[in-house]
C-alpha cells in the first residue's frame, strides 16, 4: 500500500484527518481557510474542554472540592469572591430549594 502514495503522504493524511475532529466530542470539524485549525466544533464544546482540562497556569489557584448536594468531587477555581461550594448551579439550586422546604443540604430535616 505505501507504493501507492508518495513519501510522507499517509503520514500528512492521517494527521489531517485526526486534526480535524473535535477535542471534546469528536465530531468533525467544518474547516476555516484562513487562520488558525479550530480545535473544537463549537463553543459549547471548547467551554466543556477547558472546564475539564484547567491551564497549567491556573492549577495554584484550583483546589479538588466535595460537592455537599451530590457528593461529587469537582475542581473549584476562580473563587475571588467567595469559595465555591457546589460543582454546578443544578446543585445549587437543589439545594437551596430544599433549604426553603425546611430540609438540610444532606436529606435531614431541620
Amino acid at each position: 500500500m505505501a507504493d501507492l502514495f508518495p513519501e510522507g503522504a499517509l503520514e500528512e493524511l492521517a494527521e489531517n484527518t485526526v486534526s480535524r475532529m473535535c477535542l471534546e466530542c469528536g465530531k468533525p470539524i467544518e474547516l476555516n481557510h484562513t487562520g488558525r485549525p479550530r480545535k473544537f466544533c463549537s463553543d459549547k464544546c471548547r467551554s466543556r474542554w477547558h472546564s475539564k482540562h484547567p491551564s497549567p497556569q491556573n492549577w495554584s489557584s484550583t483546589r479538588t472540592a466535595l460537592c455537599p448536594q451530590c457528593g461529587k468531587e469537582f475542581l473549584a477555581s476562580r473563587e475571588s469572591p467567595r469559595p465555591r461550594k457546589y460543582c454546578s448551579r443544578a446543585c445549587a439550586n437543589r439545594a437551596r430549594a430544599k433549604k426553603k422546604k425546611g430540609e438540610d443540604t444532606d436529606g435531614s430535616a431541620l
